[in-house]
Formats: C-alpha cells, sequence, structure tokens
C-alpha cells in the first residue's frame, strides 16, 4: 500500500518483532499536534488585529474517536498575562472532511496490524488585542482517543505514562510513545515594537512535546530571573531562604548562583554578557542609570498599584520620567530618637527638646545636648523645609537657596539647634556616639543610629521631629529609598522571559510581611510597603521611621544634588563658624551653582 506522507509522519517507524516475550512495541501510537503561526504582518499600533493560522493534527490507533475538546487560541504578554483568546472547538476524526482524513493499516511485525484515523486542519483566525502579545499558544481541554468520550488521566495512561492499544498483546508495551499533546507556540523574538508592521517572521516556533496539565495554556517554565546585591554574610544567607521561600509561593524562580555582586552595581549593568535582572539600588542614583539606558520601564508589566501599595512619599521613588524603573524595598530618614527609660513622651516642640537636652546632666546623663550629624545637607534639609524653603524643585528645575524660607531654615540649625550639638557637628569622624552608647537622651539619625543603640541597651523611642515655634510648616525630612530595580536586560529578546520572574519577585519581597517584619527586627530596615507599615507585628522603632517619613519629602536624584550639595554645605559651614550671614553664604553658594548647571551636568 501507498502512504501519503501524511500518513508517513503520523505512523513513525516499524520494529519487526523477535518474539513475543519482552517484545517492545515502536508504533504507530496516538497523538495530536498544534501549530501555531502569524499569517501576516500586522499592524504594532494597538489596538489591533492579529492574523494566526493554527494546523491541527490528530491520530488514533484502532480507533476512530481521536479528538481534541475544548482548543482556545490564546496570547499573553510578557508577564504571561492572558490579553486575549478565541475558542477553535473541537477537532475530531469522526468530524473531518472526507478528504482531510486517513485510515491506514500498519502490520506491526507480531503477526497482527493495527489502523491509524488521522485527520488535519489549518484554522486562520484573527484575535483583536490592546498589546503586541509575547506569546501566541493554545489551551486544551480533553483530548480523547477512546470511544468512552472521557480525558486521558493519569489512570488511564499507566504510572509509566505508557499507553495500550487494541493491537498491542502479552507484555508488549510503548518503549517512548509521543506525548498525547505536541504544541508548537510563537514566541516573539525581535524588539518589542511600538510602530510599523510587525513581520511574522519576527514570532519564533517552539515546540513543548510534553504537558503536565490540559487545563493550562502551553508555554514553557519561565525563565528564572537574576538579582543583584551587595549584601553582608548573614544577610545573605537569609537572602538565600528568602529566594527559596519565593519558589514554593509562586511558579517562578530567582537564580541563587548569580546573586551577589562582587563590584560596583553599575559596572555590573554595564556587563550585558552576565548583567542581573533586578538590583539593589538607591533611588537617588535610579535617574542616572536609568538615562545610561540600564534600566528597563516595568509599568505595563507591574502588578501592584504603587500609590495603594508604597507609602508616600517613596511611592514614586522608582519612576523615572513616567517609566517605572523599580520598586521600592526599603526607606530611610530622619527622625527624632529619645532615650525612654529618661524620657516618657518625645518632645512635641523644638523649645521643649532644647530644654530637656540642655539639662540632661541634670538627670544622670554624662553630657547635655543632643546628637546630631550636620556633615551633610541631607540631614539638616528638614528645618529648611519647615520654613518653606527649598534645595531644588525638579517640576520648575530651579534651586532654591536664596529664598527667604531657605536663609531662616539655615539660620535656625545654625543658631538653634548646632549649639546643642553634642561634638563636632560638621565632622563625621569626631563623633562620638553619644545617644548610642547612653551619654545623651536625644538623636537626631536614621535608622542605623537607632538599631546600634538598641543593640547596645538604649531602649529607643523614635518619634517625628518636633516643630519649631516659628516655623511655617512641620519638618519634612529627605527620605530615600531602597528599590529592587528592574534593569535593561529584561528588553534583551533573549532574556525578555525573566521578566515575570523579575517583576513577581519584587512585589512578593517588598510586600512579604513577614520577610519585611523580620528584616526591620534584625536589621533595623524600615519597609516600604503600606501593608508592612501598618503591620501590629513591625518593630515600634521601624514604624516611628515610617511615620516620620509620611511628614518628608523625596531626596531629589544624586545627578542634582551633587552639584548643589558641595557649595551649599560650605556655606552652611562658613555660617555656622560666624564667617559669613547666611543671606550672603547662600546666594555666593547659588551663584556657583548655577553656574556649574548652564555649563551641563557634572
Amino acid at each position: 500500500m501507498k502512504l501519503s506522507r501524511r500518513a508517513l509522519l503520523g505512523t513513525g517507524s516499524l520494529a519487526a518483532a523477535t518474539g513475543l516475550a519482552g517484545c517492545i512495541y515502536h508504533g504507530p501510537f496516538p497523538y495530536t499536534r498544534l501549530e501555531v503561526s502569524v499569517r501576516e504582518p500586522f499592524d504594532a499600533e494597538v489596538p489591533t488585529s492579529i492574523p494566526v493560522s493554527v494546523d491541527v493534527f490528530v491520530q488514533g490507533v484502532n480507533s476512530r474517536d481521536a479528538t481534541l475538546h475544548g482548543v482556545e487560541l490564546v496570547c499573553f504578554d510578557v508577564a504571561r498575562r492572558e490579553l486575549a483568546s478565541k475558542s477553535l472547538g473541537e477537532f475530531a476524526w469522526r468530524e473531518a472532511d472526507p478528504d482531510r482524513r486517513e485510515s491506514t493499516e500498519h502490520d506491526t511485525g507480531w503477526f497482527t496490524t493495527v489502523t491509524t484515523y488521522s485527520a488535519d486542519w489549518t484554522v486562520d483566525v484573527s484575535l483583536e488585542v490592546d498589546a503586541v502579545p509575547e506569546w501566541l499558544t493554545v489551551r486544551v481541554a480533553d483530548v480523547w482517543f477512546d470511544a468512552d468520550d472521557r480525558p486521558r488521566t493519569a489512570v488511564d495512561r499507566g504510572q509509566d505514562g505508557g499507553r495500550t492499544t487494541g493491537a498491542v498483546v502479552g507484555t508488549a508495551r510503548a518503549s517512548s510513545p509521543p506525548p498525547e499533546v505536541t504544541v508548537s507556540y510563537a514566541r516573539l523574538a525581535s524588539e518589542r515594537p511600538d510602530s510599523g508592521l510587525v513581520e511574522p517572521n519576527e514570532y519564533q516556533s517552539s515546540r513543548l512535546r510534553q504537558h503536565s496539565s490540559l487545563e493550562n495554556p502551553f508555554l514553557p517554565r519561565p525563565a528564572a530571573a537574576r538579582l543583584g546585591h551587595r549584601r553582608s554574610d548573614d544577610r545573605r544567607e537569609r537572602l538565600g531562604a528568602d529566594l527559596e521561600r519565593f519558589v514554593v509561593d509562586s511558579p517562578y524562580a530567582v537564580d541563587p548562583e548569580s546573586s551577589e555582586l562582587r563590584r560596583d552595581v553599575v559596572e555590573a549593568l554595564d556587563d550585558h554578557g552576565d548583567s542581573p535582572h533586578v538590583v539593589e539600588l538607591s533611588h537617588t542614583i535610579a535617574a542616572d542609570v536609568a538615562n545610561r539606558r540600564l534600566l528597563s520601564d516595568q509599568r505595563d508589566v507591574l502588578g501592584i498599584d504603587l500609590d495603594d501599595a508604597i507609602v508616600s512619599p517613596v511611592a514614586e521613588a522608582g519612576i523615572v520620567e513616567d517609566r517605572i524603573v523599580g520598586v521600592p524595598c526599603t526607606l530611610e530618614t530622619v527622625a527624632l530618637l529619645y532615650d525612654r527609660e529618661h524620657v516618657e513622651e518625645p518632645p512635641e516642640t523644638v523649645a521643649e527638646l532644647l530644654e530637656i537636652a540642655a539639662h540632661a546632666e541634670d538627670t544622670g546623663y554624662e553630657t547635655s545636648g543632643i546628637d546630631y550629624s550636620l556633615d551633610r545637607p541631607s540631614t539638616y534639609a528638614a528645618w529648611v523645609y519647615a520654613f518653606g524653603g527649598y534645595y531644588y524643585d525638579a517640576e520648575s528645575d530651579s534651586v532654591g537657596l536664596t529664598g527667604s524660607g531657605t536663609v531662616r531654615g539655615i539660620e535656625f540649625v545654625a543658631e538653634r539647634l548646632a549649639p546643642q550639638v553634642t561634638t563636632a557637628p560638621t565632622d563625621p569622624d569626631d563623633r562620638d556616639d553619644a545617644f548610642v552608647n547612653g551619654n545623651v537622651p536625644f538623636a537626631i539619625a536614621g535608622p542605623d543610629v537607632a538599631a546600634r543603640a538598641e543593640a547596645n541597651g538604649i531602649d529607643v523611642g523614635v518619634a517625628t521631629l518636633p516643630k519649631p515655634a516659628d516655623a511655617d510648616y512641620r519638618p519634612r525630612p529627605f527620605v530615600r529609598a531602597d528599590l529592587l530595580s528592574f534593569t535593561s536586560a529584561l528588553e534583551n529578546p533573549e532574556e525578555r522571559d525573566a521578566t515575570a520572574a523579575a517583576v513577581a519577585f519584587a512585589e512578593w519581597y517588598v510586600t512579604n510581611e513577614e520577610v519585611q517584619v523580620r528584616n526591620a527586627d534584625e536589621y533595623g530596615t524600615v519597609p516600604a510597603s503600606a501593608a508592612v507599615a501598618d503591620s501590629d507585628e513591625l518593630p515600634e522603632s521601624a514604624a516611628g521611621f515610617v511615620e516620620s517619613a509620611t511628614t518628608g519629602t523625596l531626596e531629589p536624584p544624586d545627578s542634582t544634588m551633587r552639584t548643589i550639595y558641595p557649595p551649599l554645605q560650605a556655606a552652611f559651614e562658613s555660617v555656622l563658624a560666624g564667617d559669613r550671614a547666611a543671606e550672603t553664604a547662600l546666594e555666593d553658594a547659588e551663584a556657583e551653582i548655577e553656574g556649574e548647571l548652564s555649563g551641563g551636568p557634572t
């Protein structure tokens, strides 16, 4: 008998029997195959219509009941979220057009024959979508090969996955039968287009030969994401355990072998050969890194609303020019730290703070005063903003050092607070950690000082900064956020499949209450998650810094402040030393800054 090309493809190789005992049956087998492809070019501007072809093949052995039931064409974005689907219905040998089906008899070599019943279809459809899909594939409800019209389950197949046929007897069994359903899906293999035509050859076909559950779409397992960090040994071990937990809690994975950065973060991102997909990054340098095209926008993939999920004002910390390049994980700001053993309630006004601090020696402290580092303008920005001043306004792209509020704020710090600071307020190398060592009742500092003081046995309270009586507003400290940032490696077509895992891990890690509360308790970190911030399990000190942050303002990016901070600090120190009036010193500082800015970024 002469066989058609399709029958030859469906039949597979035949082997002669060498005896019934221990013989291996080599086919033919029952199986089905679906192939998805883009039929014609389509417009990349959305909404758009995608012309798709689906080629279908079914084959039964000694049964005319080979059927694919409940077939759907379905497409997904890069995060594997469903964009659109279309029902293709049922593909049954009995229902196929006569000219599209065949029945062929095969000699098994065991003095018996089997008959294959095969049919094929080509279905041309269009999918209406609001985004260019990353994946085009199918979903199948059931595959039937028997007349009893029920799904083929693991029990039907046998524990070894073999399938029996009516012609096979005795101990003969299938050695390596083909899977019951084989799908060739299409994946976008080019750069993601924004305009123009998307050509069919921009979608690459890949075959998925086995699938554990017909209830799910036919897609390969998501690629693992690479995480970049520079943590200490103890925190690295904790992170490794968290990565294992993430794998258990989600269908995604993060590669633990590629996590530690042994060099500068930006250098690691510049190495496109092995760049991480997610990296820990301060929001103050995110703009610089993004402008070097080393970060990627995941606004369309992110599954959480940052305004709802992250505390203000750091919700916007990962946004650069309307691109979401990272999710805020932890935050830092200054607050009023007080020793609760001697100070029952935090002072609500600066006058009350200074009064208690000035007489600390009378209550058993080694010295009077406040532990406060004034070596960086970011640490005393709160008082400038309390008087209505500012350093830099991004919206108007203006420097504000000569404004009356800024002048009043600098004068307040120099004249009212600095005299109460215990030692060398502008020299970080000459500080004595007075609060950490229990020598003064107050500090104006961040989470690191609070954590060290608690480790030293101090019962630390954390409160918002007290308001100066003559200020227009409450103090607004600068707030800095550490981001889980998404790198430009995720824009590489060959690595884009790691996007789902990268974004899912960032969302999971930032919002996981158990992880963030534990980190706050063990390492003194302050969570940026709004839900975690409201948790009753969060340590009181961390909750105090969250409250202080909500009164603050997001610190401007380093790309701007690296030009502003040095002249501003020099002006402040000259005022502190009594060499110059605040107004004059700040006028000269602003003139210097404007000169540098007008010459372009430095």
